[in-house]
């Protein structure tokens, strides 16, 4: 059996046939067809099946190939640059109304090498990615594997080594998938209509576009994982030590309670972030607005924090006495509704001045009010990012959904991270969600995704850092998702339950398997240990248990010195127009007899007169002119968002707009009012003046939640 497949002039780029009659073979010598050019070459492969020496290019085909086939494959390739391949994936999107969204992450590229405090061995960073890819690409296994080995990495990585050798494996990457499309029995597929209006080639391309996104992303957070500092490590274990000890005090105070005017006891509300604590690092990787200037507070990173992610509250600055005061009510609380001296209103932690915005009942509104305010950084031309995390009990919802939807669609430079912590409430991950990896649900969005070790704060770092240079980059939105477990009850008071009472009784319904698997994991002392064996002293970390006990101590003092709120307190700037009615009014309105008030008008009477001028305005017309001229006073600032909105609006409402020149303040969102509200109030927020508009009334019904629980 002889030898046979296809060379590739390097004079005049024509492609031709070569056979030889012996499989043992190894030189090739021929004279170009068209130009002439002579070529002696050696028939290596390699894993995309194609030899390279010196400027020859030769792809080696099966024996069993007829002449034809061959031939189909020279013409192909001759009529075809394997190497645009990958790169017409933008001309696809772009294709008519039908076109389809831009793979916004495939816009970015790390910028520089990173520095890394020690070498790192090849072999690890091999082991990593084929981790990754056996989590999200499995497919691909093999040629990830080849095509590492067939760069020969050397056996160790310096920062600028390991971002050189990063390209070049992503290069050879790529030539391997795009030469697979041209071999004899892929060539076929190029040319079927996959999904309507989309050929083979279309889709494949946008397939191994998002397969080079997701390597380029994994290998940048190898890198940023290396980059680690032992002065970074020491920051995270200062902040893992506060939050433990705060919940150490919030678990106290939940059980002795604070005694209160009236003589009784208040316990307060408290969720603890026991095994949780990993994740103070994600702030190293952010901007904090306690880190900036006033002036330049409003391009500060946002967090929407859940409520194990008091660690991250505090380490984006909130402090410990900010928590005490929210979680046990007290008068100086920031949930004060805007009032000085009116907290205790809610429960929750939050500091929209740190730019923490407070966790939320329902549960995907912090997310969904995130997303708006990465809107409104992306439409105003801010270099801010979002991180919105959640547990995998809110992925649940529906808003949180349609918010991630949203994002996808635009691009928007935010990060959700999905927290599975094993158990939501009592319910277990089995009655969750049927996907394989909650990383999943970001996939099914056009978000990349990934998963990572929540017991490891640095992974929770080097995971935010990618995030946030692919979200700067207008790379748009990604999704961490975490694999962790909570060491405590949801709240102080479901312990027992959970774990088990000192009796005995309850038992505790979580498998002592679990638990153990994860206590082997606790954050803690696990980096404690690493922050020695990588050289901090033990004296170190003592004095900061020490130093961060003291501290939490006399915030905790400062807390119990503030006043409880008074009661009338709490009905103050309801709303920005009027405050509430107390229970005691509105009791005594409904007890009170009406029978004898006087009719504002009696029947028949009117008091609008309409015009029956030909130039006189109707009320839809009323409308459109109010905002033609909202648009030119607020410019930029303002954008109208809802359903339809950029070709006329409901009932042509936008024409006068559009007219005008402001096509560019139109938005058209997904159909989800919840979405249009939660985002406009976010956008609110984040420096806009958003017009929300939804169609017709009975829609409005669904995004009452929206407009009771957030925007109100």
């Amino acid at each position: 059996m002889g030898r046979q497949g296809l060379w590739k002039c390097p004079n005049c780029g024509k492609h031709q046939i070569w056979k030889v009659r012996s499989a043992s073979t190894s030189k090739l010598d021929r004279s170009c067809t068209s130009c002439g050019e002579r070529v002696r070459a050696t028939l290596d492969r390699s894993p995309s099946g194609k030899g390279r020496r010196g400027s020859v290019d030769i792809w080696e085909r099966s024996i069993k190939l007829d002449y034809d086939a061959l031939m189909k494959e020279v013409l192909v390739r001759d009529g075809s640059d394997s190497s645009t391949i990958i790169s017409k994936t933008g001309e696809i999107e772009s294709e008519g109304q039908s076109g389809l969204v831009p793979i916004f992450a495939n816009s970015w590229r790390p910028e520089e090498s990173l520095n890394f405090p020690s070498k790192i061995a090849s072999k690890k960073v091999r082991a990593e990615l084929l981790r990754f890819v056996s989590e999200r690409n499995e497919g691909y296994l093999d040629t990830v594997a080849l095509c590492w080995e067939s760069l020969s990495p050397p056996e160790l990585f310096d920062g600028d080594s390991y971002h050189s050798f990063s390209l070049r494996f992503e290069e050879k990457m790529e030539d391997i998938l795009s030469q697979r499309l041209l071999e004899p029995n892929l060539i076929g597929i190029q040319e079927i209509e996959i999904i309507p209006r989309r050929t083979g080639s279309s889709h494949i391309s946008r397939r191994i576009t998002r397969l080079m996104v997701d390597l380029r992303i994994c290998l940048r957070r190898i890198a940023h994982y290396h980059s680690v500092t032992l002065d970074q490590r020491i920051i995270w274990q200062r902040w893992m030590i506060r939050t433990r000890i705060v919940d150490e005090h919030l678990k106290e105070l939940f059980t002795n309670g604070l005694e209160t005017p009236d003589g009784g006891r208040f316990t307060g509300k408290g969720f603890r972030s026991t095994w949780q604590e990993g994740v103070v690092a994600c702030a190293s990787a952010m901007s904090r607005a306690i880190d900036l200037p006033e002036s330049e507070i409003d391009s500060a990173d946002v967090i929407a924090p859940m409520i194990r992610d008091t660690g991250l509250a505090m380490a984006m600055g909130q402090t410990p006495t900010e928590v005490f005061a929210a979680q046990m009510g007290k008068a100086e609380s920031y949930m004060d509704g805007g009032n000085p001296g009116s907290g205790g209103r809610d429960l929750h932690i939050g500091n929209w001045g740190k730019r923490v915005l407070p966790p939320t009942a329902p549960l995907p509104t912090a997310s969904a009010t995130t997303t708006g305010i990465a809107l409104a950084a992306q439409r105003l031309g801010k270099s801010r990012f979002h991180l919105a995390p959640v547990g995998e009990g809110c992925s649940s919802s529906g808003e949180f959904w349609e918010a991630m939807n949203l994002a996808g669609t635009r691009g928007l430079p935010i990060c959700y991270m999905i927290q599975n912590n094993q158990i939501a409430l009592d319910t277990f991950v089995l009655g969750q969600s049927g996907a394989e990896t909650f990383g999943d649900k970001g996939i099914s969005m056009g978000i990349p995704s990934w998963t990572i070790d929540g017991s490891d704060p640095a992974q929770f770092y080097a995971s935010t850092s990618v995030a946030r240079e692919i979200a700067l980059s207008g790379g748009g939105s990604t999704l961490i998702h975490v694999e962790t477990m909570r060491g405590c009850g949801h709240a102080h008071h479901h312990d027992d339950l959970y774990l088990g009472s000192v009796s005995g009784n309850p038992p505790g319904y979580v498998d002592k398997e679990l638990l153990s698997y994860w206590a082997d994991k606790d954050p803690l002392p696990n980096h404690r240990e690493l922050l020695i064996r990588k050289g901090c002293s033990e004296k170190v970390i003592s004095l900061i248990e020490e130093e961060e006990r003291e501290m939490v101590k006399s915030c905790r003092e400062d807390m119990e010195s503030m006043p409880w709120p008074e009661g009338h307190s709490v009905v103050e700037g309801v709303t920005s127009l009027i405050n509430a009615r107390s229970h005691t009014q509105q009791i005594t309105d409904l007890n009170s007899d009406r029978s004898d008030r006087e009719p504002f008008l009696e029947l028949g009477e009117e008091t609008l007169v309409f015009s029956d001028a030909p130039n006189s305005w109707t009320f839809s017309r009323s409308i459109q002119n109010a905002m033609v001229e909202i648009a030119e006073i607020y410019g930029d600032e303002v954008v109208f968002m809802g359903e339809d909105m950029e070709i006329a609006g409901a009932f042509g409402m936008n024409l006068p707009l559009k007219a005008k020149g402001h096509q560019s303040k139109l938005l058209d969102m997904p159909l989800s009012e919840a979405i249009i509200i939660h985002s406009a109030t976010g956008a609110a927020l984040g420096g806009m003046k958003p017009m929300a508009e939804i169609q017709f009334g009975g829609f409005a019904a669904l995004a009452m939640n929206p407009l009771i629980n957030n925007a109100a």
